[in-house]
C-alpha cells in the first residue's frame, strides 16, 4: 500500500469471482470457477509471504456442473471459523459448489494429494470435514459459533456441529438464493431473487 505498486501476484488463470479469505495462519483461501482452465474449479490455498513458484499450499477441486454462465467450480467465498475456535480445535472452511454440494474442509490440514486447478500437476489436498447436497450455489456460506448457513438456488440449510465435527441439519427452507446470509441478533437476513428480504429466527 505505502509503494502503490503491486509486488506479488499470482497466475491461476481461471475467471475468479469470489473474494479472498484471509486466514488466521495468514494465508489466503481463493474461490476458483471452471471457467478458462484445464482441470477442475474449486478452492485455493496460497501463501504470499512465499515467492508465486511456492506458495500453492492445497487445491480443493470440486465436480464440474454447467449451470446458467457457469461451467462449475466455486463462485462464492469460503467461510471460516477463526473468530470462534480455540487452539485445539480445527480450522474450518466452509464453500459453496456449483455442483450442488457444500463442503467443509480443515484448512491447516493436509489428506493426500489431488489433480491442481491446471488439470497436469498434482498438489496437497485438505482434510474434508463435511460434504453435503444442497443444490447449486454462488452464495456464500456463515460459520456461526456452532452453526453453519447455506443458501443456494435449493434454499435455505441451517446445520448445527458438535466438539466432534458431526453436522446434523437442523432446518431447511425452499426459496431461491444466490445473495449470502448475514446473521444479527440470532436471526439470519438474506435476500431473495423472487425479490423479497427474508429474516429467519425466533421472535422475540
Amino acid at each position: 500500500i505505502a509503494k502503490g505498486e503491486i509486488d506479488w501476484e499470482y497466475f491461476i488463470g481461471s475467471d475468479l469471482n469470489g473474494s479472498a479469505v484471509v486466514t488466521e495462519d495468514s494465508c489466503l483461501l481463493i474461490p476458483v470457477e471452471k471457467q478458462f482452465i484445464a482441470g477442475n474449479g474449486g478452492l485455493l490455498k496460497l501463501d504470499p509471504r512465499k515467492k508465486p513458484e511456492d506458495a500453492l499450499v492445497w487445491y480443493f477441486s470440486v465436480g464440474n456442473l454447467k449451470m446458467l454462465s457457469w461451467d462449475g467450480g466455486v463462485i462464492g467465498s469460503a467461510s471460516i471459523n477463526d473468530k470462534y475456535k480455540s487452539p485445539n480445535t480445527k480450522s474450518l472452511a466452509a464453500f459453496n459448489g456449483i455442483d450442488g454440494y457444500l463442503y467443509v474442509v480443515d484448512y491447516k490440514s493436509s489428506d493426500g494429494v489431488a489433480n491442481s486447478f491446471d488439470g497436469k500437476t498434482t498438489v496437497n489436498k485438505p482434510e474434508l470435514i463435511f460434504k453435503y447436497k444442497t443444490g447449486s450455489s454462488i452464495s456464500s456460506p456463515i460459520i456461526f459459533k456452532d452453526k453453519l448457513i447455506s443458501c443456494g438456488y435449493g434454499g435455505i440449510y441451517l446445520f448445527e456441529f458438535d466438539e466432534n465435527y458431526n453436522f446434523t441439519l437442523i432446518e431447511k427452507k425452499d426459496y431461491y438464493f444466490e445473495a449470502s446470509p448475514v446473521v444479527y441478533n440470532g436471526k439470519v437476513f438474506v435476500a431473495s431473487k423472487d425479490g423479497w428480504l427474508y429474516c429467519f429466527g425466533d421472535l422475540e
